[in-house]
């Protein structure tokens, strides 16, 4: 019969204090051996406040773009309204005027000789033959 693997391993690999992949892979002259960070840069203060006020940023000049349009969109409708409005009532003017003038023009018809009746021809006086 073969000999028994395990199947998990042993205690003494599994408590130590480096990881595997450091063991694993060279170590660089001037690194600090058993060190899992890497050294990092500084962050500049432009990359910072940009990391920090993007977003607010950007909700707040959204936010301002809807209230334009909104209010845009409101004001159109105003306007509209009004000159709906005015014109309205230039066409109530202009139909009580047509109304008013057909009452003339009925008016002068009735004052019209009838075709039985005699019309006078006024001859005009002035220096033209005809």
């Amino acid at each position: 019969m073969p000999p028994r693997i395990p199947l998990t391993l042993p205690r003494r690999l599994i408590s130590t204090t480096r990881p595997i992949s450091s063991v694993l892979r060279p170590q660089i002259i001037g690194e600090q051996p058993y060190s899992s960070q890497q050294p990092t840069k500084p962050r500049s203060a432009t990359g910072e406040f940009y990391k920090t006020f993007t977003r607010p940023v950007a909700k707040t000049i959204l936010i301002a773009i809807f209230t334009y349009q909104v209010l845009y969109y409101a004001w159109v409708k105003l306007e509209q309204n009004e000159i709906k409005g005015e014109k309205n009532a230039e066409i109530a003017q202009l139909e009580a005027e047509v109304a008013r003038l057909e009452a003339v023009r009925v008016e002068e018809e009735a004052r019209k000789p009838k075709n039985g009746d005699a019309v006078e021809v006024v001859k005009k006086k002035g220096w033209w033959p005809f």
